[in-house]
């Protein structure tokens, strides 16, 4: 029994940490990944997603059509650092 609890408990954990390490959004069949090689710009972001409905200084918030919001963080060059969903 402790082995499986062990065993499920870093499975959580894994999965837990994997789906925090890279975020991606899709756009008109684009995907946009925040862990390339390439940096990715925010006018290549806005290009393929079009205007985000929110946006602040180094963040924007898209309204995807599934109902989800997906924020875009950007860095001081206005490359993608890191994109997750946001709380409904």
């Amino acid at each position: 029994m402790r082995t499986i609890f062990r065993s499920a408990s870093i499975l959580v954990i894994t999965l837990y940490v994997d789906a925090s390490i890279a975020g991606s959004i899709t756009c008109k069949g684009h995907i946009i990944e925040d862990d390339t090689l390439e940096p990715v710009s925010k006018s290549t972001v806005r290009e393929k997603c079009g205007e985000p409905v929110s946006q602040e200084f180094g963040t924007d918030i898209f309204h995807m059509p599934n109902g989800t919001k997906i924020m875009v963080r950007y860095n001081a060059s206005h490359e993608v650092q890191s994109i997750e969903e946001v709380s409904k």
